[in-house]
């Protein structure tokens, strides 16, 4: 059986230039946007093949509630930019001895675009065990992509490894989750690997309680998101009871991977507990005392184009004026004002909103966070990715074959993209990295904590794959961005490079003071002649820098 993964970027204006790039074999572009591809591999019955899209959409327009606030958020944000990265594999489980093969997207993390900040990837392979770097490299980024590849010698030994690829603008001191990452699998023989059967019990060890919103408030009707997990953080499927004051008062049990929810209207003073029915240890879950004032912003449905929510509060807050602001990867897009009722429904049209992650925040009158929500919306626009094989149900060993493939937008719109295909057999594909770049970009890169199997949540044969969704959101939480001027103007300040796209060197010259006789630094490579710099320090301090073009010589 082969894994077929294939991943695609969508061409801004600007990059309509960049032609397709592909990691293996050879491309021959055709008319009307169809590739044909001719590859050659071995003899497989069957073919299993997935693929991976992700859209980008750049679009930052405002609604007709268009606030100058907005505007000056937008502004600040654009300053924090910085790299998201996601490295394709050639497969998830190798042999000593071979050769790894990798591509890297390099992109910003608000409109995922190619990344013009970074001219040098940093490229690293680290044992899981001893947490050693047992391979590391540098490669240039040429217009957001990267790619190379790694001899994996006979002496590695066998194990779990992490490849790591960060750049200057991906991860700062303190935010490191920003790098791109792999998890590895190296096996001295696939077949040792294939008749291995590990037997994986999980036992209950923890729970994840998360009022909708943030905050329990009393007198009205919260929803309380769970999440079950054993001590490696695996999800674990549980029922169990909400307890007032001792007394039961609500059952509950798991809908997807230990998580669910339950419904209640807390009491002021009243303490609230959860006992899980599976847990021998007899724990007690204690939930936060519930506020005496306050707003509930519940998600009702998301649909393509509109968003149906709805906000309940106390009745302090009564016909005072309160804010929606609507924000995805850090970019703000609406800011509706109302006034505060017992019970408000409101749809918002998600027209010019790009698909992903949006934050939906409710503000007082003093613009002061009351509750937030995090919701999916715009899931179909992406890029749709047809395919044509030139075989039946098998085909011979080393048979040429002939891919054909057709990109279009949400509309069947030919799209020129940037796309990536890694195929493999079956077998060597790692299950315990079942990533891929659109999960990678859409999912992971706005939540935290780990997300088990998120090739799920977008799987179309799954029928309840969008209350699964929502559940994910309510309970993983989610990187926050700073939404108060004072904070985004300060944050660039604080942001300290952990690497740097140069390398840098002082010459010490025992002429310095004679003129003309300050050295210099040849760069140059000895295979092509014409490929030779001098680098020319600074003649009062003797510094000098070697950047990415001397890197790439």
């Amino acid at each position: 059986m082969i894994s077929f993964e294939l991943t695609g970027i969508l061409s801004n204006l600007w990059y309509l230039k960049e032609m397709a790039l592909f990691c293996v074999s050879s491309l021959m572009v055709l008319p009307k946007n169809t590739f044909s591809w001719n590859i050659k591999f071995p003899c497989w019955k069957y073919l299993l093949f997935w693929i991976w899209t992700f859209t980008l959409c750049s679009q930052s327009a405002f609604s007709q509630t268009y606030s100058p606030i907005l505007e000056n958020l937008n502004t600040l944000s654009s300053r924090n930019q910085h790299d998201l990265i996601y490295i394709q594999l050639s497969k998830g489980i190798y042999e000593t001895g071979e050769d790894l093969w990798f591509k890297t997207y390099v992109l910003d993390n608000q409109h995922f675009m190619p990344s013009a900040k970074s001219k040098v990837l940093h490229v690293k392979v680290i044992n899981e065990d001893s947490l050693k770097t047992v391979w590391e490299e540098k490669y240039e980024i040429v217009r957001g992509f990267a790619d190379g590849h790694i001899y994996l010698g006979d002496t590695l030994s066998e194990g779990n490894y992490r490849l790591i690829a960060y750049t200057e603008n991906s991860g700062y001191k303190g935010h490191k989750e920003y790098r791109g990452s792999r998890k590895l699998k190296i096996v001295g023989s696939i077949a040792n690997k294939l008749n291995v059967k590990k037997e994986y019990v999980k036992k209950f060890d923890t729970l994840l309680l998360c009022p909708e919103g943030g905050d329990l408030i009393a007198h009205l009707n919260n929803r309380v998101a769970f999440k079950a997990m054993d001590s490696v953080a695996y999800p674990v499927n549980v029922s169990g009871t909400l307890f007032m004051d001792g007394v039961p008062q609500v059952r509950f049990t798991s809908e997807h991977d230990g998580m669910g929810s339950f419904d209640f209207i807390p009491i002021p003073g009243r303490h609230y507990m959860v006992k899980i029915d599976q847990d021998n240890e007899n724990r007690s879950f204690p939930m936060a005392l519930a506020l005496s004032t306050g707003a509930v912003l519940k998600s009702i449905k998301s649909l393509n184009n509109q968003l149906k929510l709805r906000v309940l509060s106390t009745n302090d807050l009564k016909d005072s004026k309160f804010y929606i602001r609507i924000q995805v990867r850090g970019v703000s897009y609406r800011m509706i004002e109302a006034k505060f009722k017992d019970s408000l429904d409101f749809n918002v049209h998600l027209d010019n909103i790009p698909q992903g992650v949006a934050e939906i925040t409710l503000f007082n009158h003093r613009l002061q966070p009351l509750a937030e929500r995090l919701v999916y919306v715009n899931p179909t626009k992406r890029l749709y990715i047809k395919t044509k094989w030139s075989f039946g149900s098998s085909f011979n060993k080393r048979e040429k074959v002939i891919l054909e493939l057709k990109v279009t937008d949400a509309n069947q719109n030919p799209i020129q993209a940037n796309l990536g295909i890694s195929i493999y057999d079956y077998g060597y594909a790692n299950t315990e990295d079942p990533k891929n770049i659109f999960t990678h970009y859409y999912l992971s890169a706005s939540l935290q904590g780990k997300i088990h199997n998120p090739q799920m949540y977008f799987g179309t044969l799954n029928p309840n794959r969008n209350r699964a969704l929502d559940l994910l959101l309510m309970t993983n939480g989610w990187r926050r961005y700073t939404w108060r001027t004072e904070n985004l103007k300060q944050l660039p300040l604080l942001k300290s490079p952990m690497v740097s796209d140069s390398i840098q060197g002082f010459v010490h010259s025992k002429r310095r003071n004679q003129k003309g006789n300050f050295p210099v630094v040849l760069a140059y490579n000895p295979v092509y002649n014409n490929q030779i710099d001098f680098i020319s320090p600074n003649e009062s301090t003797g510094n000098f820098h070697i950047g990415p073009r001397h890197l790439k010589m």
